[in-house]
């Protein structure tokens, strides 16, 4: 099984987003919550810790005889049954 690509990506700012973060309406309250200037958000990576969820996948026992008789249950060290 071969392991999912953890690769990260910048994060592109457009330049409809500088213009509407320069004429945002400066009087409101953001004392809670402090904005990021995009020079801090462009070096933000989408994905840095992204892990795909694990999910269990099983066999019907139709699936598992077909590949029993196809010679894979050699592989996992069992016998195939006749």
């Amino acid at each position: 099984m071969s392991k999912a690509s953890t690769r990260t990506r910048p994060v592109k700012i457009s330049s409809r987003t500088r213009e509407l973060y320069e004429k945002r309406d400066r009087s409101l309250d953001h004392a809670d919550v402090p904005q990021l200037p995009p020079a801090q958000w462009a070096q933000g990576m989408i994905g840095k810790y992204y892990r795909p969820l694990k999910s269990q996948i099983s066999l019907s026992k139709a699936r598992r005889r077909e590949i029993a008789k196809q010679g894979g249950a050699a592989r996992w060290g069992k016998k195939a049954e006749d």
